[in-house]
């Protein structure tokens, strides 16, 4: 059990390192781009979630941070695969959370870009809690699969001879 669940978290972290690494490098290259109200509504929520996330502040260097994030996941997985260590799936764990932190905070901030009875019927905000929410559940359960594997591959006492 132990190794199909350290497996299993290699595969997961591998899957968001690379929408992450995907991700970081759309915002960089749409952070230029514009698009009409129309077109904004013409588009189906995960594009319109993306492009609205391009264009929060500072996410040039949101960017920038997500590809080291991506690149130490990607690292983290070749670890699990191939070493015993138990640290890299506690990094897993915390890290999933840190990350689902920023994932909240990143919404927040576009909430409170737009006025206040807006907020619901904002095409912006509609997108970015999709984006966070759907964000936070894969994320959780990567960290609660982390913790398994970790608590999986505890030491054992021996029992007395």
């Amino acid at each position: 059990m132990e190794r199909v669940l350290r497996l299993s978290t290699a595969i997961v972290l591998g899957v968001v390192g690379l929408v992450i690494l995907g991700f970081a490098i759309y915002v960089l290259a749409m952070a230029d781009a514009g698009a009409t109200e129309r077109e904004l509504r013409s588009w189906g929520p995960v594009h319109r979630a993306l492009f609205v996330m391009a264009h929060g502040r500072y996410m040039t260097a949101v960017a920038g941070a997500l590809i080291v994030v991506a690149l130490a996941a990607l690292g983290l997985v070749w670890w699990l695969v191939k070493r015993p260590a138990r640290w890299p799936l506690l990094l897993v764990a915390v890290g999933s959370v840190v990350v689902v932190i920023a994932a909240q905070g990143l919404r927040d901030e576009i909430e409170q870009g737009e006025p206040r009875g807006y907020r619901d019927r904002s095409v912006y905000v509609r997108a970015a809690r999709w984006l966070a929410t759907s964000s936070t559940i894969v994320l959780l359960l990567l960290a609660a699969l982390a913790a398994a594997a970790w608590w999986a591959s505890r030491p054992r006492p021996t029992p007395p001879a």
